[in-house]
Protein backbone atom coordinates (compact mmCIF):
# COMPACT_ATOMS: atom_id res chain seq x y z
CA UNK A 1 0.00 0.00 0.00
CA UNK A 2 1.10 3.50 -0.98
CA UNK A 3 2.09 5.64 1.86
CA UNK A 4 -0.40 8.99 2.14
CA UNK A 5 1.29 11.61 0.01
CA UNK A 6 2.49 14.89 2.28
CA UNK A 7 -0.18 17.55 1.37
CA UNK A 8 1.08 20.75 -0.45
CA UNK A 9 0.81 24.13 1.40
CA UNK A 10 -2.28 26.00 0.18
CA UNK A 11 -1.09 28.73 -2.03
CA UNK A 12 -0.88 32.27 -0.09
CA UNK A 13 -0.36 34.44 -2.81
CA UNK A 14 2.78 36.00 -4.27
CA UNK A 15 6.44 36.44 -3.30
CA UNK A 16 8.04 39.15 -5.00
CA UNK A 17 11.94 39.05 -5.00
CA UNK A 18 13.96 42.02 -5.33
CA UNK A 19 17.51 42.49 -5.78
CA UNK A 20 20.30 44.05 -7.71
CA UNK A 21 20.13 43.39 -11.61
CA UNK A 22 22.00 46.18 -12.77
CA UNK A 23 26.01 45.89 -13.24
CA UNK A 24 26.25 42.94 -11.52
CA UNK A 25 29.91 41.27 -10.71
CA UNK A 26 28.86 37.90 -11.05
CA UNK A 27 25.17 37.75 -12.47
CA UNK A 28 24.57 33.86 -12.74
CA UNK A 29 25.77 33.17 -9.19
CA UNK A 30 23.23 36.08 -8.30
CA UNK A 31 20.69 35.31 -10.37
CA UNK A 32 21.18 31.53 -9.25
CA UNK A 33 20.60 32.81 -5.70
CA UNK A 34 17.53 34.99 -6.30
CA UNK A 35 16.43 31.61 -7.90
CA UNK A 36 16.97 29.66 -4.24
CA UNK A 37 15.02 32.64 -2.33
CA UNK A 38 12.41 31.66 -4.89
CA UNK A 39 12.46 28.44 -3.79
CA UNK A 40 12.05 28.93 0.02
CA UNK A 41 8.87 31.09 -1.19
CA UNK A 42 7.44 28.17 -3.03
CA UNK A 43 8.38 25.35 -0.59
CA UNK A 44 5.69 28.22 1.79
CA UNK A 45 2.88 27.79 -0.39
CA UNK A 46 3.73 31.31 -2.32
CA UNK A 47 4.24 31.58 -5.66
CA UNK A 48 7.85 33.57 -6.81
CA UNK A 49 7.95 36.19 -9.08
CA UNK A 50 11.34 36.94 -10.04
CA UNK A 51 11.88 40.05 -11.98
CA UNK A 52 14.84 38.76 -13.88
CA UNK A 53 12.97 36.10 -15.34
CA UNK A 54 10.96 39.12 -16.93
CA UNK A 55 12.51 41.91 -16.65
CA UNK A 56 16.25 41.19 -17.03
CA UNK A 57 18.77 44.56 -18.00
CA UNK A 58 20.60 41.86 -20.54
CA UNK A 59 18.08 39.08 -21.55
CA UNK A 60 15.57 41.70 -21.67
CA UNK A 61 17.71 44.27 -23.05
CA UNK A 62 14.65 45.36 -25.79
CA UNK A 63 11.81 46.38 -22.87
CA UNK A 64 12.29 50.45 -22.41
CA UNK A 65 12.69 51.49 -18.91
CA UNK A 66 8.89 52.80 -18.69
CA UNK A 67 7.15 48.81 -19.53
CA UNK A 68 9.82 47.28 -16.74
CA UNK A 69 8.69 50.08 -14.21
CA UNK A 70 5.08 49.41 -14.57
CA UNK A 71 5.39 45.56 -14.86
CA UNK A 72 7.36 45.29 -11.81
CA UNK A 73 5.31 48.08 -9.97
CA UNK A 74 2.40 45.71 -10.73
CA UNK A 75 3.86 42.76 -9.36
CA UNK A 76 5.26 44.78 -5.97
CA UNK A 77 1.20 45.97 -5.17
CA UNK A 78 -0.18 42.75 -5.93
CA UNK A 79 1.85 40.38 -3.96
CA UNK A 80 1.52 38.82 -0.58
CA UNK A 81 5.33 39.72 0.59
CA UNK A 82 8.21 41.36 -0.88
CA UNK A 83 11.89 39.60 0.02
CA UNK A 84 14.43 42.28 -0.52
CA UNK A 85 18.32 40.80 -1.23
CA UNK A 86 20.13 43.32 1.07
CA UNK A 87 23.60 41.87 0.28
CA UNK A 88 23.96 44.39 -2.88
CA UNK A 89 23.15 48.10 -2.93
CA UNK A 90 20.82 48.82 -5.59
CA UNK A 91 18.39 51.66 -5.77
CA UNK A 92 15.96 49.33 -7.31
CA UNK A 93 15.74 47.43 -4.60
CA UNK A 94 15.29 50.95 -2.49
CA UNK A 95 12.08 51.98 -4.76
CA UNK A 96 10.20 48.86 -3.99
CA UNK A 97 10.55 48.52 -1.10
CA UNK A 98 9.06 51.86 -0.66
CA UNK A 99 6.42 51.12 -3.52
CA UNK A 100 5.71 48.12 -1.30
CA UNK A 101 5.12 50.29 2.06
CA UNK A 102 3.10 52.72 -0.36
CA UNK A 103 0.72 49.46 -0.68
CA UNK A 104 0.91 47.58 2.98
CA UNK A 105 2.96 45.21 1.26
CA UNK A 106 4.98 43.48 4.48
CA UNK A 107 8.60 43.33 3.60
CA UNK A 108 11.50 40.78 4.36
CA UNK A 109 14.62 41.70 4.52
CA UNK A 110 17.81 39.11 3.68
CA UNK A 111 21.37 39.35 3.41
CA UNK A 112 24.76 37.77 4.78
CA UNK A 113 25.80 38.34 8.41
CA UNK A 114 28.92 39.91 7.48
CA UNK A 115 27.22 42.14 5.48
CA UNK A 116 26.18 46.10 6.35
CA UNK A 117 22.63 47.07 5.60
CA UNK A 118 21.83 50.57 5.02
CA UNK A 119 19.25 51.67 8.55
CA UNK A 120 17.17 53.87 6.03
CA UNK A 121 15.96 50.53 4.32
CA UNK A 122 15.90 48.73 8.07
CA UNK A 123 13.70 51.81 8.98
CA UNK A 124 11.44 51.39 6.54
CA UNK A 125 7.78 50.87 7.89
CA UNK A 126 7.16 47.70 5.52
CA UNK A 127 10.32 45.86 7.11
CA UNK A 128 8.75 43.33 9.23
CA UNK A 129 11.53 40.79 9.23
CA UNK A 130 15.05 40.62 8.53
CA UNK A 131 17.41 37.36 8.01
CA UNK A 132 20.43 37.46 8.62
CA UNK A 133 22.70 34.40 7.60
CA UNK A 134 26.05 32.43 7.73
CA UNK A 135 25.09 29.95 5.11
CA UNK A 136 22.57 28.18 3.22
CA UNK A 137 20.68 25.75 6.22
CA UNK A 138 20.79 29.25 7.92
CA UNK A 139 18.91 31.41 5.44
CA UNK A 140 16.03 27.95 4.83
CA UNK A 141 15.27 28.43 8.17
CA UNK A 142 15.31 31.84 8.88
CA UNK A 143 13.57 32.73 5.71
CA UNK A 144 10.61 29.65 6.34
CA UNK A 145 10.22 31.11 9.81
CA UNK A 146 9.97 34.51 8.47
CA UNK A 147 7.77 33.55 5.86
CA UNK A 148 5.45 32.02 8.57
CA UNK A 149 5.19 34.38 10.61
CA UNK A 150 4.08 37.10 7.68
CA UNK A 151 1.59 34.50 6.95
CA UNK A 152 -0.08 34.15 10.42
CA UNK A 153 -0.18 37.83 10.53
CA UNK A 154 -2.16 38.42 7.25
CA UNK A 155 -4.40 35.38 7.73
CA UNK A 156 -5.44 37.17 11.15
CA UNK A 157 -6.22 40.09 8.78
CA UNK A 158 -3.98 42.48 10.44
CA UNK A 159 -2.59 43.95 6.59
CA UNK A 160 -5.29 45.38 4.52
CA UNK A 161 -5.54 44.69 1.10
CA UNK A 162 -4.72 47.76 -1.18
CA UNK A 163 -5.90 47.55 -4.71
CA UNK A 164 -3.42 49.49 -7.09
CA UNK A 165 -5.40 50.80 -9.36
CA UNK A 166 -8.49 52.43 -10.01
CA UNK A 167 -10.10 50.79 -12.71
CA UNK A 168 -10.02 47.61 -10.37
CA UNK A 169 -11.49 49.12 -7.74
CA UNK A 170 -14.21 50.30 -9.76
CA UNK A 171 -14.44 46.92 -11.45
CA UNK A 172 -14.87 45.45 -8.14
CA UNK A 173 -16.94 48.01 -6.56
CA UNK A 174 -19.51 47.98 -9.36
CA UNK A 175 -19.78 46.45 -13.10
CA UNK A 176 -22.14 48.77 -14.26
CA UNK A 177 -20.34 51.60 -12.71
CA UNK A 178 -18.04 50.94 -14.35
CA UNK A 179 -19.75 50.46 -17.94
CA UNK A 180 -20.87 53.83 -17.60
CA UNK A 181 -17.45 55.17 -17.64
CA UNK A 182 -16.72 57.88 -20.47
CA UNK A 183 -14.82 55.76 -23.36
CA UNK A 184 -12.16 58.12 -23.01
CA UNK A 185 -11.72 57.92 -19.25
CA UNK A 186 -11.40 54.40 -19.21
CA UNK A 187 -9.19 54.71 -22.63
CA UNK A 188 -7.14 57.03 -20.08
CA UNK A 189 -6.84 54.69 -16.89
CA UNK A 190 -6.47 51.27 -19.40
CA UNK A 191 -3.12 53.65 -20.46
CA UNK A 192 -4.38 52.72 -24.68
CA UNK A 193 -3.15 56.46 -25.45
CA UNK A 194 -3.89 57.35 -28.60
CA UNK A 195 -5.24 55.27 -31.55
CA UNK A 196 -7.11 55.21 -34.28
CA UNK A 197 -8.63 53.37 -37.09
CA UNK A 198 -10.02 49.92 -36.85
CA UNK A 199 -8.46 49.45 -33.42
CA UNK A 200 -9.55 52.54 -31.84
CA UNK A 201 -13.43 51.77 -33.28
CA UNK A 202 -13.37 48.38 -31.93
CA UNK A 203 -12.28 49.07 -28.65
CA UNK A 204 -14.64 52.04 -28.57
CA UNK A 205 -17.61 49.67 -29.68
CA UNK A 206 -16.32 47.30 -26.77
CA UNK A 207 -16.41 49.46 -23.81
CA UNK A 208 -19.97 51.23 -24.57
CA UNK A 209 -21.13 47.66 -25.46
CA UNK A 210 -20.01 46.16 -22.02
CA UNK A 211 -18.06 42.87 -23.51
CA UNK A 212 -14.49 44.76 -22.78
CA UNK A 213 -15.47 44.46 -18.51
CA UNK A 214 -17.06 41.15 -19.01
CA UNK A 215 -13.70 40.07 -20.88
CA UNK A 216 -11.90 40.54 -18.06
CA UNK A 217 -10.80 43.54 -17.56
CA UNK A 218 -8.92 43.52 -13.96
CA UNK A 219 -6.29 40.94 -16.20
CA UNK A 220 -5.91 43.58 -18.44
CA UNK A 221 -5.13 46.05 -16.26
CA UNK A 222 -3.12 43.88 -13.17
CA UNK A 223 -1.78 41.22 -14.83
CA UNK A 224 -0.25 42.81 -19.00
CA UNK A 225 0.76 45.53 -18.15
CA UNK A 226 0.63 46.58 -21.69
CA UNK A 227 -0.08 50.02 -23.23
CA UNK A 228 -0.39 51.82 -26.65
CA UNK A 229 -0.51 49.60 -29.85
CA UNK A 230 0.15 46.59 -28.06
CA UNK A 231 -2.76 47.16 -25.65
CA UNK A 232 -4.56 47.71 -28.96
CA UNK A 233 -3.43 44.74 -30.34
CA UNK A 234 -4.29 42.14 -27.42
CA UNK A 235 -7.14 43.31 -26.46
CA UNK A 236 -8.56 42.66 -30.77
CA UNK A 237 -6.57 39.54 -30.65
CA UNK A 238 -7.22 37.92 -27.27
CA UNK A 239 -9.57 39.52 -25.84
CA UNK A 240 -12.69 40.46 -28.09
CA UNK A 241 -12.19 37.06 -30.55
CA UNK A 242 -12.65 35.28 -27.81
CA UNK A 243 -15.56 36.83 -25.87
Amino acid sequence: MDEPSEKAPAALGEAYISGALTALDDGPRTKLFYELLAEIAEAAGLRAYLPHRVTDPVAAAHMDPRSVYEIDRAHVTSAAVLIAYAGIPSFGVGIEVEVAREHAVPVIVVAERDRPISRLLLGNPAVVEVVKFADLDGLRHGLAAALAAVASVTRDGVRATVSDDVVVRRFIASLEEARRLPPAEVTALLRVGELDGETAAAIREAVLGGRLFAAGLRDLVGRYALRGADLGAFVLRDVLERS
